[in-house]
């Protein structure tokens, strides 16, 4: 799955039947907000953010076989994992921010 070129203030994505092996987010303004599915699955997680913050609650490795991207210039990743059908979601925290490197 792939959503480029987006002029969107806020890009939430959550829903995914089953889990995604590619996810790759590029925006320039806004937030961005990726609600995966629930399960032990490890993710390798790319995010980053020029001004904004950034969260990311899934459990991840770096050999991990989904791969997980968002990257914007303003604006705040949130990267969770869904909880199943019935169960109600968690407060999700506010993200804090990230110093660059």
């Amino acid at each position: 799955m792939s959503l480029d070129d987006l002029p969107s203030l806020r890009i939430t994505a959550n829903g995914f039947a089953q889990v995604p092996r590619r996810v790759n987010v590029p925006d320039s303004f806004g937030n961005i907000t990726l609600v995966l599915p629930p399960g032990a699955t490890t993710y390798r997680v790319s995010a980053h953010t020029q001004f904004g913050s950034t969260a990311v609650l899934v459990p991840q490795a770096p050999t991990a076989a989904s791969v997980i991207t968002a990257s914007n210039n303003s604006g705040d990743i949130t990267i969770v994992g869904g909880n199943p059908p019935g169960q109600p979601s968690p407060p999700y925290p506010t993200p804090q921010p990230v110093t660059p490197r």
